[in-house]
């Protein structure tokens, strides 16, 4: 009879769980270590390939799960940014401004409707010259 985990008689339910990760990430480990394909490794060692796999999908998707996210930096070093508050337009100024961005105090930059992305580019740039 093929192993499908552990003998976990007598553990508590959370101690069973945590004996089969174990178990299995020992199996796993191994296995990636062996000059065997996964299936060749479970057939020697009298294991459940079924199982195997299962627990495989069960653990990698716990250890994403867990997994801290790796936030890349896009700005180089010494990059400042300006803080912007983007607020709703009155019906009047929403006529003429599509986009207003309020810098801070007497700092404003209203982007009208027919503004060339090439002058909104060169603001910007201005912009990001600034001291914050």
């Amino acid at each position: 009879m093929l192993q499908t985990g552990p003998d976990v008689t007598g553990l508590t339910r959370p101690q069973a769980r945590e004996a089969r990760i174990r178990f299995w990430r020992e199996k796993i480990a191994a296995a990636r270590a062996s000059d065997r394909t996964q299936t060749d490794y479970c057939r020697a060692e009298g294991i459940s390939a079924g199982a195997y796999f299962w627990w495989k999908k069960i653990i990698t998707r716990m250890d994403r799960a867990t997994k801290p996210v790796e936030v890349k930096q896009s700005a180089p070093r010494g990059t400042a940014f300006l803080p912007v508050a983007v607020r709703g337009l009155g019906e009047a100024m929403a006529a003429r401004y599509v986009l207003e961005i309020d810098l801070g105090p007497g700092r404003i930059v209203r982007v009208g409707e027919r503004c060339e992305a090439k002058l909104l580019e060169t603001v910007v740039r201005m912009i990001a010259g600034l001291p914050c």
